[in-house]
Protein backbone atom coordinates (compact mmCIF):
# COMPACT_ATOMS: atom_id res chain seq x y z
CA UNK A 1 0.00 0.00 0.00
CA UNK A 2 1.39 3.54 -1.03
CA UNK A 3 2.26 5.41 2.26
CA UNK A 4 2.32 8.99 2.33
CA UNK A 5 5.74 10.94 3.13
CA UNK A 6 5.45 14.33 2.48
CA UNK A 7 7.65 17.35 3.69
CA UNK A 8 6.35 20.89 3.63
CA UNK A 9 7.11 24.32 3.79
CA UNK A 10 5.74 27.56 3.89
CA UNK A 11 6.30 29.68 1.30
CA UNK A 12 5.79 33.36 0.56
CA UNK A 13 2.46 34.46 -0.33
CA UNK A 14 3.10 37.20 -2.59
CA UNK A 15 5.41 34.66 -4.58
CA UNK A 16 2.57 32.87 -6.85
CA UNK A 17 2.91 35.17 -10.51
CA UNK A 18 7.48 34.24 -10.36
CA UNK A 19 6.40 30.64 -9.86
CA UNK A 20 4.00 30.80 -12.80
CA UNK A 21 6.80 31.69 -15.02
CA UNK A 22 8.73 28.61 -14.23
CA UNK A 23 6.32 26.12 -13.83
CA UNK A 24 6.54 22.88 -15.51
CA UNK A 25 2.47 22.83 -14.99
CA UNK A 26 -0.85 24.69 -13.36
CA UNK A 27 -3.49 23.14 -11.59
CA UNK A 28 -6.74 24.59 -10.34
CA UNK A 29 -8.14 22.33 -7.46
CA UNK A 30 -11.21 21.77 -5.76
CA UNK A 31 -11.08 19.43 -3.20
CA UNK A 32 -13.90 18.65 -0.89
CA UNK A 33 -13.95 16.07 2.66
CA UNK A 34 -15.97 13.51 3.36
CA UNK A 35 -16.41 13.10 7.42
CA UNK A 36 -15.77 9.33 8.08
CA UNK A 37 -14.20 9.18 11.38
CA UNK A 38 -11.08 10.63 13.61
CA UNK A 39 -7.73 9.31 11.88
CA UNK A 40 -9.46 8.61 8.77
CA UNK A 41 -10.11 11.28 5.51
CA UNK A 42 -12.16 10.95 2.15
CA UNK A 43 -11.61 13.41 -0.15
CA UNK A 44 -12.97 14.42 -3.88
CA UNK A 45 -11.14 16.32 -6.26
CA UNK A 46 -11.82 18.81 -9.05
CA UNK A 47 -8.74 19.17 -10.87
CA UNK A 48 -8.29 20.91 -14.04
CA UNK A 49 -5.10 21.70 -15.79
CA UNK A 50 -5.02 20.90 -19.82
CA UNK A 51 -8.49 18.87 -19.08
CA UNK A 52 -10.79 18.10 -15.94
CA UNK A 53 -10.66 15.53 -14.50
CA UNK A 54 -11.69 13.47 -10.52
CA UNK A 55 -10.12 11.62 -7.77
CA UNK A 56 -11.10 10.12 -5.04
CA UNK A 57 -8.79 9.62 -2.08
CA UNK A 58 -9.07 7.69 0.88
CA UNK A 59 -6.28 8.23 3.76
CA UNK A 60 -6.23 5.94 7.25
CA UNK A 61 -3.59 6.35 10.00
CA UNK A 62 -2.21 2.69 10.51
CA UNK A 63 0.86 2.31 13.02
CA UNK A 64 1.91 5.96 12.76
CA UNK A 65 1.70 5.61 9.15
CA UNK A 66 -0.54 6.94 6.83
CA UNK A 67 -1.79 5.12 3.99
CA UNK A 68 -3.22 6.97 1.13
CA UNK A 69 -5.23 5.30 -2.05
CA UNK A 70 -6.52 7.26 -4.66
CA UNK A 71 -8.66 6.45 -7.65
CA UNK A 72 -10.40 8.43 -10.76
CA UNK A 73 -13.80 8.78 -10.74
CA UNK A 74 -16.28 9.86 -13.01
CA UNK A 75 -17.88 13.84 -13.06
CA UNK A 76 -20.92 11.92 -12.04
CA UNK A 77 -19.51 10.14 -8.57
CA UNK A 78 -17.93 13.63 -7.98
CA UNK A 79 -21.25 15.36 -8.22
CA UNK A 80 -23.09 12.69 -5.92
CA UNK A 81 -20.38 12.53 -3.41
CA UNK A 82 -19.97 16.45 -3.10
CA UNK A 83 -23.54 16.18 -1.52
CA UNK A 84 -22.07 14.47 1.90
CA UNK A 85 -18.70 16.93 2.48
CA UNK A 86 -17.86 18.92 4.94
CA UNK A 87 -15.45 21.12 4.01
CA UNK A 88 -14.18 22.98 0.71
CA UNK A 89 -10.47 24.47 0.05
CA UNK A 90 -9.61 25.67 -3.41
CA UNK A 91 -6.08 26.03 -4.47
CA UNK A 92 -3.80 26.61 -7.31
CA UNK A 93 -1.27 24.30 -7.99
CA UNK A 94 2.08 24.50 -9.54
CA UNK A 95 4.42 21.93 -10.45
CA UNK A 96 8.69 22.59 -10.67
CA UNK A 97 10.91 19.84 -10.47
CA UNK A 98 8.94 17.36 -8.85
CA UNK A 99 7.92 19.76 -6.06
CA UNK A 100 4.37 21.18 -5.56
CA UNK A 101 3.55 24.61 -4.79
CA UNK A 102 -0.07 25.08 -3.33
CA UNK A 103 -1.60 28.81 -3.19
CA UNK A 104 -4.92 28.20 -1.24
CA UNK A 105 -7.50 30.43 -2.13
CA UNK A 106 -10.64 32.22 -0.89
CA UNK A 107 -12.63 34.20 -2.75
CA UNK A 108 -9.25 34.08 -5.20
CA UNK A 109 -7.16 35.44 -2.34
CA UNK A 110 -4.13 33.20 -1.53
CA UNK A 111 -4.45 33.16 2.31
CA UNK A 112 -1.81 30.64 2.28
CA UNK A 113 1.14 29.24 0.47
CA UNK A 114 2.88 26.07 1.04
CA UNK A 115 5.60 23.79 -1.28
CA UNK A 116 5.38 20.15 -0.95
CA UNK A 117 7.80 17.28 -2.13
CA UNK A 118 6.03 13.58 -1.88
CA UNK A 119 9.34 10.87 -0.40
CA UNK A 120 9.73 7.82 -0.78
CA UNK A 121 8.72 5.73 2.71
CA UNK A 122 11.36 6.33 5.72
CA UNK A 123 12.91 9.18 3.63
CA UNK A 124 13.10 12.02 6.15
CA UNK A 125 13.64 15.20 3.53
CA UNK A 126 13.92 15.95 0.10
CA UNK A 127 17.25 15.13 -2.23
CA UNK A 128 16.94 18.29 -3.38
CA UNK A 129 15.63 21.56 -2.87
CA UNK A 130 15.52 23.69 -6.06
CA UNK A 131 17.20 27.07 -5.51
CA UNK A 132 14.51 29.21 -7.09
CA UNK A 133 11.88 27.22 -4.46
CA UNK A 134 14.69 27.75 -1.14
CA UNK A 135 14.59 31.42 -1.56
CA UNK A 136 10.68 31.28 -1.57
CA UNK A 137 10.50 29.07 2.19
CA UNK A 138 10.53 30.89 5.69
CA UNK A 139 9.20 27.85 7.53
CA UNK A 140 10.10 24.29 7.21
CA UNK A 141 7.16 22.46 8.30
CA UNK A 142 7.75 18.87 10.78
CA UNK A 143 7.18 15.98 9.38
CA UNK A 144 3.47 14.32 10.23
CA UNK A 145 2.51 17.94 11.92
CA UNK A 146 -0.82 17.96 11.58
CA UNK A 147 -1.58 21.47 12.08
CA UNK A 148 -0.47 21.79 8.27
CA UNK A 149 -3.11 19.61 6.76
CA UNK A 150 -5.10 21.02 4.13
CA UNK A 151 -7.66 19.97 6.17
CA UNK A 152 -7.21 22.20 8.60
CA UNK A 153 -6.00 24.76 6.32
CA UNK A 154 -9.68 25.04 4.62
CA UNK A 155 -10.43 27.18 7.30
CA UNK A 156 -8.95 30.67 6.70
CA UNK A 157 -8.63 32.39 9.32
CA UNK A 158 -7.28 29.23 11.13
CA UNK A 159 -4.53 29.38 8.15
CA UNK A 160 -4.20 32.91 8.36
CA UNK A 161 -3.08 33.04 12.03
CA UNK A 162 -0.57 29.89 11.38
CA UNK A 163 1.03 31.37 8.66
CA UNK A 164 1.17 35.06 10.60
CA UNK A 165 2.86 32.76 13.36
CA UNK A 166 5.66 31.63 11.38
CA UNK A 167 6.31 34.75 9.06
CA UNK A 168 6.44 36.74 12.95
CA UNK A 169 9.09 33.96 14.18
CA UNK A 170 11.19 33.98 10.84
CA UNK A 171 11.67 37.69 11.73
CA UNK A 172 13.56 36.51 14.70
CA UNK A 173 15.53 33.90 13.46
CA UNK A 174 16.42 34.90 10.29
Amino acid sequence: MPIENERKYLIRLNSEKEIAKIAESKQVIIQKYILISRGTVARIRKIHDKKTYYLFTFKQEVLGKTVEIEKEITKKDYKMLSKNTIRELQKVRYNYQGWELDFLKNKNKTYIAVAEYEMSENIKNPPFIPEFINNLIFYKIKLKDSRFSNKKLYDVKYAESLYRKYLWVKQFIY
